[in-house]
């Protein structure tokens, strides 16, 4: 099985764990945190690269994954924005290049300075269908003939996010200089949400993220989306 080391730097604290590939999921294997170098990260950002990857390459060294190769990079920072958007229901190869080219619409900032992701949340017009099914049951658990309604065009739910060049550099030079490859880059909100999208999670629920900077929380409606908030 290829092992893969997952590493949430954070400005106080640390997060690895190891992962390997068992059929279609991802298995934990183990995991351990340490205090990150007073300094060499600040607000996500590594900020001191030779102090973290000196402090990292102990603790993995000590952990007995001195020879790990492939890296995944989970990011907790306040720089990183979100937003979500609705856009017609295109081709899915054709998204980006219609978020792309509406960019400077949905964040106000220099986007020659970010890197723009997206996920797909839900198809807009399945999940009108859904919640009107839900609504027109009666008490006794009958469907009622429903009244004429005005459709939503078809369109999907699209989460956004805005993330800084000089972040996302600073886990490039980390990498390089530990002589590692990366992955995987991403928000660390964005990984729990990814983590919980085929959980059978019914009712209204949310997950917090607790850390020393921050609390992040991701808010699930019977499985789906419904937000995302940080706290400080």
């Amino acid at each position: 099985m290829a092992l893969t080391v997952n590493i949430q730097p954070g400005d106080r604290i640390t997060l690895v764990c190891r992962t390997a590939k068992k059929g279609k999921h991802n298995v934990v294997s183990d995991h351990f945190s340490f205090p990150t170098p007073t300094g060499s990260v600040s607000d996500g950002t590594i900020a001191d690269i030779e102090e973290y990857s000196k402090a990292l390459t102990a603790q993995l060294t000590n952990h007995g994954l001195k020879n790990v190769s492939d890296v995944n990079f989970c990011i907790s920072s306040s720089k990183i924005a979100t937003r979500e958007i609705t856009i017609p229901k295109v081709k899915e190869k054709q998204i980006q290049s219609m978020i792309n080219a509406n960019a400077d619409d949905y964040f106000p900032v220099d986007m020659k300075q970010y890197k723009l992701t997206y996920s797909i949340l839900g198809n807009e017009a399945e999940e009108s269908k859904q919640k009107r099914g839900e609504k027109d049951k009666d008490a006794a658990g009958e469907k009622k003939q429903a009244a004429p309604q005005n459709k939503k065009p078809a369109g999907y739910r699209i989460l956004l996010k805005a993330a800084p060049k000089e972040l996302l550099n600073s886990y490039v030079g980390l990498a390089q200089k530990m002589l590692v490859h990366i992955r995987i880059m991403d928000s660390s909100d964005n990984a729990l949400l990814q983590t919980f999208a085929s959980a059978p999670i019914q009712g209204s629920v949310c997950y917090a993220y607790i850390a020393p900077e921050r609390i992040e929380c991701t808010f699930l409606s019977n499985g789906s989306y419904v937000m995302q908030r940080s706290f400080t």
